[in-house]
């Protein structure tokens, strides 16, 4: 895989979510974007010196206007701007091994406390072939798999979204049977 690609990878995985974990040639990266808060007290903590102690081609100063990238990788970090910049510590001879780990994909929200949620009827997800976070309200028939998504801008609206249809009283429905189920159904027995 060229670096290109992985870029374009790691871009769409790091849109939505803030922190994930890829495996690039072989090594686990986990990387968090942060905002400028999150920079400043990093920085308050760790000192300027630790900006300059880099030792990666291509680093630059970092742009507060822009993404900021944290990567940590078996007992080292980096702090940059530029995926391009994670990707080239890895840089090897030819292409690029690539993996995502998706079960590590997540939002670490400082203003929402998860260990508080309350008992949801719903669930919320994020699905990447419609780009959005969702929240199942069917069940297909056939193999109990979601259906019939409200979608929603966020995880936090989603959140509040499920709060809200619990409250209300409702419950996730059967539904007819999905199309997929029902090929999968007809190729089986018919």
């Amino acid at each position: 895989m060229n670096k290109k690609t992985i870029v374009k990878e790691m871009n769409m995985v790091l849109g939505p979510f803030n922190q994930a974990s890829f495996i690039l040639n072989g090594t686990e990266v986990e990387i968090s974007k942060w905002n400028e808060l999150q920079y400043e007290m990093h920085l308050a903590a760790w000192g300027e010196d630790v900006l300059e102690s880099f030792q990666y081609e291509g680093m630059k100063p970092i742009d507060i206007d822009e993404p900021i990238y944290c990567a940590l990788f078996k007992s080292e970090f980096m702090i940059t701007n530029s995926l391009e910049c994670i990707i080239q510590a890895f840089h090897t001879e030819g292409t690029y091994s690539f993996v995502g780990l998706e079960n590590t994909y997540k939002i670490v929200d400082p203003e929402m406390d998860e260990d508080e949620d309350p008992e949801l009827n719903f669930i919320y997800y994020y699905r990447f072939d419609q780009c959005s976070w969702v929240i199942p309200t069917g069940l297909c028939k056939l193999n109990g798999c979601y259906t019939d998504f409200i979608k929603c801008k966020s995880k936090a609206e989603a959140r509040k979204k499920a709060i809200e249809l619990t409250e209300e009283g409702k419950e996730v429905e059967q539904s007819a049977p999905c199309p997929s189920c029902c090929n999968d159904y007809m190729q089986e027995y018919c």
